[in-house]
């Protein structure tokens, strides 16, 4: 009969490819099988809908080309894997999660899978009672000896193919060793109404390190064929014989929009009408910063690392999709702390930032923002900034940072720097105030709500431009300890690409931790690791984490930062909260619940 649970969750039409699985009561887990399947306990089951297949490799190529999942051709596998009507396999727990994301889904718990392998019978075998047959699945001495495509064969139970066979299956589950009875069991979180196993199925679950594949498959003997059979792998783990299909909930399936979501949907703040308080200033400011000169050369261009600084300068940005960001970024308000040059501009612009530390390791960049200061104090609106940029003006700019900076040090590296620098930004500047999609990029320069908002900071003095290495023990460690002081939350972090070349000091993790955030603050980089590079973006992955996210991480010794992804242990880590978005080369990393 029809249990409880079903009455309230009836089957409707099920999506294209999909069937409905009907919800019941049911004894998952097996005594009478290996230890990992033990002991048998009932659950329930609330209806969900099941691919009705496993995914092919021609549908997981077709996440690839749009920018979702990686490309697994990088990974040495035979030809024979990748042909298209075949299960994919070599996949490993993050790209299968990715994937189904990708299509509006999610992957199944193991409870709904089992629940859909016994069949309406309920039985080890989704046929019922038979013992199992290379007619009825495909396993070790059944032809051929691989993959076969995904509908070919006989659909049991709810009508799905290879449910017992074929390439076992990634479930949502983190693995425990038992069900009971065992040390690390899964105990209450695989009993009862829709259990989702350890951790209750939550992202992170620190006891645990493997996530559950269910099934039999062409490579295991005929006794893995029960709906029972289980094991568990690391979430990095490939296998020629792992595949996976998707689930969900309800019968609408949601895909990524074509547009990242808005975290902050709240108005803009109301911009700070007063300067600091000379005692809030002596804080802002007071602080000692780090001696670059100690910091040599590397000794090649657009090389980086923990020992020497890039010779070339970067007085722009040269990452193409920073609008990516905005939507994140958005009237967080609250304190800013980045690094590099006027890319940092467009993100205080666009959460209304109320207090800013900039910050570089060139010298040349901490000059330029010295000089861009100077010049947007005596420039009313942006068109009027934008003539300083024609080297007609070129007299009247200098004659107006001279007046600025007189008696300043750097005086005469200011100057020297916009005589140099002119033609490379006037031609960066007038490229964004003509550009064909200048309303979707909403540059500083372009929008002058946007450089009103700059040229009030300058005018308030809240914008501290210093020399900074985040590897050194004074300027990064200064600004949040400022802004502790202050009593201000800082809600977004710019730190360019910096992370990708080194490991986190402990002076670092310091001043991540002593910071003050909340859930809107955000962390913006990004990243130019062919892991997560796609051939038809930009050279830069661009990632939005939030910082509470980030600052727990940073407390975990086992992450020592993204320095070439070669700690098995900290792709896991990241992997878990990584969410590809609508835009290849686009991530987000462990934002809050919107």
């Amino acid at each position: 009969g029809i249990s409880s649970v079903d009455a309230a969750t009836k089957c409707q039409d099920a999506p294209k490819g999909m069937v409905c699985v009907h919800g019941g009561s049911v004894t998952l887990g097996s005594d009478k099988g290996p230890r990992n399947e033990r002991a048998a306990h009932s659950a329930n089951v609330e209806t969900f809908y099941l691919d009705r297949t496993e995914v092919s490799a021609k549908e997981y190529a077709a996440c690839i080309k749009a920018g979702h999942c990686y490309d697994l051709y990088k990974v040495t596998i035979p030809a024979s894997a990748r042909r298209g009507a075949r299960a994919v396999t070599h996949v490993n727990w993050f790209e299968a999660a990715s994937y189904c994301r990708w299509r509006g889904k999610r992957l199944p718990t193991e409870a709904e899978w089992e629940y859909a392998a016994r069949g309406i019978n309920k039985a080890d075998y989704g046929w019922g009672p038979e013992k199992p047959t290379c007619k009825l699945a495909h396993y070790r001495g059944c032809r051929p000896r691989r993959p076969q495509a995904t509908d070919k064969g006989n659909p049991a139970g709810f009508g799905l193919f290879h449910m017992a066979g074929n390439v076992s299956e990634w479930v949502q589950d983190w693995y425990a060793p038992c069900y009971s009875g065992c040390k690390k069991a899964c105990g209450a979180g695989c009993k009862g109404a829709s259990p989702k196993g350890p951790c209750k199925g939550k992202t992170d679950c620190p006891t645990r390190r493997m996530k559950v594949a269910k099934g039999g498959a062409w490579n295991l003997r005929r006794v893995a064929l029960k709906a029972s059979t289980r094991k568990g792998w690391p979430l990095s783990y490939r296998s020629a014989s792992i595949g996976f299909r998707c689930a969900s909930s309800t019968p609408t399936l949601t895909p990524p929009g074509d547009k990242p979501l808005q975290l902050n949907k709240r108005p803009a703040p109301k911009a700070p009408t007063k300067p600091l308080s000379a005692e809030q200033l002596k804080i802002f400011k007071g602080f000692p910063v780090d001696d670059l000169k100690l910091k040599k050369l590397c000794p090649t261009k657009y090389r980086s690392g923990s020992n020497c600084r890039d010779p070339a300068h970067y007085v722009k940005s040269n990452e193409k999709r920073l609008k990516l960001f905005r939507p994140y970024l958005l009237n967080v308000g609250g304190g800013y702390i980045g690094i590099g040059a006027d890319q940092n501009y467009n993100f205080i612009a666009w959460a209304r930032s109320k207090i800013v530390w900039l910050m570089d390791y060139d010298m040349v960049i901490y000059w330029i923002h010295k000089m861009h200061r100077g010049l947007i104090l005596n420039a009313a609106n942006n068109k009027e900034y934008l003539a300083f940029w024609d080297k007609k003006n070129k007299k009247r700019a200098i004659a107006i940072l001279q007046k600025v900076y007189d008696g300043d040090k750097d005086k005469k590296m200011i100057l020297r720097a916009y005589r140099r620098y002119i033609g490379v930004l006037g031609r960066y500047f007038r490229m964004e105030w003509n550009h064909k999609d200048k309303a979707a990029r909403d540059h500083w320069l372009v929008n002058d709500d946007n450089y009103q908002h700059m040229r009030k900071l300058y005018q308030l003095n809240r914008i501290h431009a210093i020399p900074g290495d985040l590897l050194k023990k004074n300027s990064l460690l200064g600004a949040t300890k400022a802004a502790k002081k202050l009593g201000v939350t800082v809600r977004a972090f710019y730190f360019s690409n910096a992370e990708e070349y080194w490991n986190y000091p402990k002076t670092f993790r310091e001043a991540m931790k002593i910071v003050p955030m909340d859930k809107r603050t955000v962390v913006v980089r990004t990243l130019s690791s062919r892991r997560w590079m796609t051939k038809r973006h930009s050279y830069f992955h661009y990632s939005v984490q939030g910082g509470l996210s980030f600052k727990k991480m940073l407390q975990a010794r086992i992450y020592k930062g993204y320095f070439g992804f070669q700690y098995p242990s900290v792709r896991q880590m990241m992997e878990r909260h990584r969410v590809n978005t609508p835009y290849g080369g686009f991530t987000t990393i462990g934002l809050p619940t919107r």
